[in-house]
């Protein structure tokens, strides 16, 4: 496993300089801290570079939820990839990037979740607008950061045939999965591997605390080491009264 990322590390350092051309069309869309920052580097090494948008939903514009837009026409001649991540796993992460990253929040854990700025409803309501506008795009497709950790091969199999790139073997894809995977990404972190292409935007606030990291945990299903019990009910209530597209209603914590 060392020979092959030494051998893909070598092989990536060599392609920074992009072809926009293919892909120029497609936008890659989530809310903060739904894990694109993973499928970003993966398809930057398969020469592929998209935009990216929060589309209104980043955190230094504190935009309550119930201002957010419904209104997607600029996508309408776009392929959009919608990324979307476990709503409570996405909150805590956001909080932490937040906090010690940003430094703009000074609240609890409890304050964020309940914030209407930059807790659980923005997000609830942030996707159920976009499925609401899923056939203003030319083509939209759902990635879900769950899949990508349960079945990444055969999830980025299914991106690489929606954007058409029908030349991006399995092994390839496995080779640049197997580099990228959580641990290597956050060695690669601390190591600086990533400044070249993405500036401070991929680098750790304090290489010796872990939850300044743009890679912290990545766990799916992580918001369980970090949230009260009242918290997790709260979040659990919410979800039955917003009922998300992409995630099911969670019956228990």
């Amino acid at each position: 496993m060392n020979q092959l990322f030494a051998t893909l590390k070598q092989g990536i350092r060599k392609r920074y300089n992009r072809n926009f051309g293919p892909y120029r069309d497609v936008v890659v869309v989530s809310y903060p801290k739904s894990g694109r920052t993973w499928l970003r580097v993966m398809l930057n090494d398969l020469n592929i570079v998209p935009t990216y948008s929060h589309d209104g939903t980043q955190h230094g514009l504190a935009t309550p939820h119930h201002q957010l837009s419904t209104d997607k026409s600029p996508f309408q001649n776009n392929r959009v990839v919608f990324m979307v991540r476990d709503p409570r796993d996405t909150v805590v992460s956001a909080y932490f990037q937040v906090t010690k990253r940003h430094q703009t929040f000074d609240g609890s854990l409890s304050d964020f979740i309940r914030d209407e700025r930059f807790g659980i409803e923005k997000i609830l309501r942030f996707h159920q607008i976009w499925h609401e506008n899923r056939s203003v795009p030319n083509d939209f497709t759902v990635v879900r950061y769950e899949d990508l950790h349960e079945a990444p091969l055969k999830t980025m199999r299914s991106l690489m045939d929606f954007l058409g790139r029908k030349n991006a073997t399995d092994q390839k894809l496995q080779g640049v999965i197997d580099f990228y995977q959580f641990n290597n990404m956050q060695k690669l972190e601390r190591e600086g591997y990533f400044k070249k292409t993405f500036k401070g935007v991929l680098a750790p606030k304090d290489a010796n605390d872990p939850n300044t990291y743009k890679t912290r945990k990545g766990k799916v299903g992580g918001y369980r080491e970090n949230m009260s019990g009242e918290d997790a009910a709260f979040c659990r209530e919410i979800m039955q009264n917003r009922p998300n597209p992409f995630y099911p209603i969670p019956a228990s914590y």
